[in-house]
């Protein structure tokens, strides 16, 4: 059939390592048949869109392999390739949503109507009172319990603007338990007085009673009954970034044609740089709402183009052998300062840090995550951990963890540890443990090194310090066969960091550079080089 396809669009993921989706093996499969001719498909245009992740090695893999065959049988491209990134702010429509207009203006083809689709909820407002009985007192996700929160404690000394902390939940009659590497996804309230300032905007008393009826039956809809106020403060991410969707939304809800205009010129190539402008502010949902107040959607709308708070997932910090039913985790506040002046903070952060004060214990809905890191089935294998700042918490883990191998009398590996921050006094986020853990060489940490860049006149970097030790770095990555780990921040740290190892494969183990590249991917592929980058 495909010979007959004049144009052929071809939207494809790409799983793990290069792997082709199970819905599209067969298709493939059929396009690698060696008795097609060299213009079987002459007669088409084509053009593909990858789904990939650039933290692997093959990243949109698939798509390149599809784009190539196509071209290996005669198919011409009309359209360069789209290479979507799990990795971008916006994920995958930061690619697509700039790379779908030329699909349509390659095509020749007007883009889809811009209109409303009816809403999936029926609302109804109840002032009575009659269906408070169906009222829960806390919704809880699908997924979700409800976990205690025991543990609320500032690490960082009080004159410092950064606000890093230390907090535990009590797993016990939860039925949760975790492993090294695992997350703990925590599920945030908004503020409640940003959320009653706008509900007296869009003109909505908080105590009103919203009755729901799913009009699609879906397998997890909404509660059926929630106040006005529960549902934006424990339900919808009213405060959360909006998508590029969003304001195509608000323009076609635009009563007001200047604001209409304004906000599809935000989307057009034109105004792109605008759109940028306005990005840097970090506009959530009410903001834009209230920026063009013609756009007012319905309380129907609402549930069906504002998405439901997502969990915000932290890596565990602990070790289940050493804590018991307790889990740990380090966070570090997210604020921020935008080019207008104006003060943000992240809802998840926030939230955390009015939790369980002054002696409270309070419940937060929560879910485990399984670890997205490869953590090796024997202890025996050397790690080599880098951490930044707070990605300090899934090492402390595997130290732990190891720890108590050893303790047991079990054979272990190596672990070196390199940890970085700005300054000693106010970053060294469980320093005084890792000490204790390598103390006089008898400990399970046989190797620690810290990179605090500005206590000193020249800085100093995490790669800086893993060039210094080229000799441990081969002999627990390479020649022990070793696992790599780096958590923190992204930027240019991993990349950074990686030129480090693929040095010090060249200094200790006299390899070519390209040698040493193509054994720091083969580690990689392996899933024996480990990043988990934000």
């Amino acid at each position: 059939m495909m010979p007959q396809q004049s144009k052929v669009f071809c939207l494809v993921a790409t799983c793990g390592q290069g792997e082709f989706p199970g819905n599209c093996k067969d298709f493939w499969k059929s396009l690698q048949d060696k008795s097609l001719p060299e213009d079987f498909l002459a007669n088409t245009e084509f053009t593909v869109f990858g789904l990939g992740d650039s933290s692997y090695v093959y990243f949109n893999e698939a798509a390149k392999c599809f784009h190539q065959r196509f071209s290996e049988l005669g198919a011409k491209c009309v359209l360069d390739m789209g290479l979507g990134d799990d990795k971008d702010e916006d994920r995958y429509e930061s690619v697509w949503n700039e790379w779908l207009p030329e699909l349509w203006n390659t095509l020749g083809t007007a883009p889809p109507a811009a209109e409303l689709l009816p809403p999936s909820y029926k609302v109804d407002l109840d002032t009575t009172g009659t269906s408070a009985g169906d009222l829960q007192k806390v919704i809880v996700p699908p997924g979700a319990k409800l976990v205690p929160m025991t543990k609320n404690v500032v690490l960082t000394p009080p004159d410092y603007p950064r606000d890093i902390r230390h907090y535990e939940f009590d797993l016990s009659g939860t039925g949760f338990s975790y492993n090294v590497g695992d997350c703990l996804g925590i599920y945030p309230h908004n503020d409640p007085e940003e959320v009653a300032q706008f509900l007296d905007e869009y003109g909505l008393a908080g105590d009103t009673l919203i009755n729901l009826e799913d009009l699609q039956d879906r397998k997890e809809a909404l509660a059926p009954v929630m106040t006005a106020q529960q549902l934006f403060t424990e339900v919808l991410d009213i405060f959360g970034k909006p998508p590029r969707r969003f304001y195509e939304t608000l323009s076609i809800a635009a009563k007001d044609e200047a604001e209409a205009k304004e906000i599809e010129f935000l989307q057009s190539k034109e105004g792109k740089e605008k759109f940028q402008e306005l990005l840097k502010e970090t506009p959530h949902y009410a903001d834009l709402m209230r920026q063009y107040p013609s756009t007012q959607l319905s309380l129907e709308y609402l549930l069906d183009h504002v998405p439901r708070i997502k969990p915000r997932l932290y890596s565990i910090a602990s070790a289940s052998e050493m804590h018991g039913d307790m889990l740990h985790l380090c966070i570090v506040a997210d604020d921020w300062t935008t080019p207008s002046g104006k003060y943000r903070h992240g809802a998840c952060t926030k939230y955390l840090k009015a939790r369980s004060l002054d002696g409270t214990v309070d419940q937060l809905a929560g879910k485990m995550n399984a670890a997205g890191i490869n953590w090796p089935d024997t202890h025996q294998f050397p790690c080599f951990m880098v951490a930044l700042g707070t990605g300090i918490a899934p090492m402390r883990a595997m130290i732990q963890e190891r720890e108590m191998a050893r303790i047991r009398g079990e054979p272990v590996g190596e672990m070196a540890l390199i940890f970085g921050a700005r300054h000693k006094r106010t970053d060294y986020t469980y320093g005084d443990e890792f000490e204790e853990y390598h103390a006089n060489g008898k400990g399970v940490l046989t190797f620690q090194s810290n990179a605090f860049s500005r206590d000193q006149k020249h800085k100093i970097y995490v790669q800086n310090r893993i060039e210094e030790n080229p000799e441990i770095v081969y002999d627990y990555l390479w020649r022990k066969k070793g696992y790599f780990y780096l958590c923190g921040p992204a930027g240019n740290v991993p990349p950074a960091v990686r030129n480090a190892i693929v040095g010090a494969f060249v200094k200790a183990g006299g390899h070519s550079q390209e040698e040493a590249d193509k054994m720091v991917t083969s580690m990689q592929i392996e899933g024996r080089y480990n990043i988990e980058a934000w």
